[in-house]
C-alpha cells in the first residue's frame, strides 16, 4: 500500500501539474488527466493485490450499484474491485474507481450494511476527496526531489506520511452525509449506516473519551453513529430489501 500511494502521488502530481486547466469547475484534474491518473493508479493497485469475481458477490455488488445508479448525478463510469484481502475495509481513488476487501463482504451483516459502505465511497469520489487528500501532502518539487535523489530514509519517511493519511472529519462527514441521502432516495434504510459504525465499534474500533474528539483528524466514531441514525426520513419513504441471497454470498467467499 506504501509504494502504492507514493508512486500514485507522482503520478498524480505531474499529470496535475503539467496538465491542469484553470477552467475546470474546481476540480483538480479534468476528465481526460483524471482518466489518466486513475488508470495508473489502478495498475499500481492490480500489482499490489489480487482481485476475485466470485459470481455471487460479484453480482450482489453490481445489483447494489443498480439500485444507486439512478440517484447519483455524475458523468462516472464506476467500477468495482473486489480484492482478496481479509481486511475489512474499502477505498476509493478517482474515476468512479471503488475497491472492496473480501474481509468486509464477509464482516457485513446484510446486503443493506455493505450497501451503505458503497454509498459512503461514492460519496468520497462525488466530492472529490481522493484528489484533495492528495494535494495536502507534499509539493511537486520536493516530490521531485524525494523520488529521484533516492535518499532512502527520506523516502521512508514519504511513505510514512502518504500511507498514514486519512480523510479529514469534515471529508468523512461529508460522505456520511451523502451516503445517508443516497440510502434514503434509493429505498435503503440509512440506519444501515449505524449498523456498520456500530460493528466497526464492535470488532476494530479502540474507544477514546468522546471529549477528545476536538483534537481528532477523524470524526469520533460515537459522534458518528449518532449522526447516522439522526435524520430526517422522507414521509413517503418506502423500504425495498434488497433481493441478495447473503447467506449464499457469505458461503461463496469461503
Amino acid at each position: 500500500m506504501i509504494v502504492i500511494f507514493i508512486s500514485g502521488w507522482a503520478i498524480f502530481t505531474l499529470i496535475s501539474y503539467f496538465n491542469h486547466s484553470a477552467d475546470n469547475d474546481g476540480k483538480l484534474l479534468s476528465i481526460a488527466n483524471e482518466e489518466k491518473t486513475a488508470s495508473a493508479i489502478h495498475s499500481l493497485i492490480m500489482e499490489e493485490f489480487d482481485t476475485i469475481n466470485p459470481p455471487l458477490s460479484t453480482l450482489a455488488i453490481q445489483q447494489i450499484f443498480d439500485r444507486f445508479e439512478e440517484n447519483i448525478d455524475t458523468g462516472y463510469h464506476y467500477q468495482f474491485y473486489l480484492i482478496d484481502d481479509k481486511m475489512n475495509n474499502a477505498f476509493a481513488t478517482l474515476n468512479g474507481n471503488i475497491y472492496i476487501m473480501k474481509g468486509l463482504l464477509e464482516f457485513a451483516e446484510s446486503p443493506e450494511v455493505l450497501s451503505a459502505v458503497i454509498a459512503h465511497e461514492i460519496g468520497h469520489i462525488q466530492n472529490r476527496d481522493f484528489e484533495t487528500r492528495l494535494s495536502k501532502n507534499i509539493s511537486l518539487s520536493a516530490l521531485e526531489i524525494i523520488i529521484t535523489g533516492g535518499n532512502t530514509t527520506l523516502i521512508s519517511e514519504l511513505s510514512k506520511t502518504l500511507f498514514s493519511s486519512k480523510y479529514d472529519r469534515q471529508q468523512e462527514q461529508a460522505a456520511d452525509d451523502f451516503a445517508k441521502d443516497l440510502l434514503i432516495k434509493s429505498g435503503i434504510h440509512p440506519e444501515n449506516l449505524a449498523v456498520l459504525f456500530l460493528g466497526m465499534e464492535r470488532e476494530n474500533y479502540i474507544d477514546l473519551p468522546e471529549a477528545t474528539s476536538m483534537f481528532m483528524s477523524h470524526p469520533h466514531l460515537k459522534m458518528r453513529i449518532e449522526k447516522a441514525v439522526i435524520y430526517d426520513l422522507p414521509e413517503d419513504f418506502e423500504e425495498r430489501p434488497l433481493a441478495i441471497d447473503w447467506v449464499s454470498v457469505k458461503k461463496e467467499l469461503k
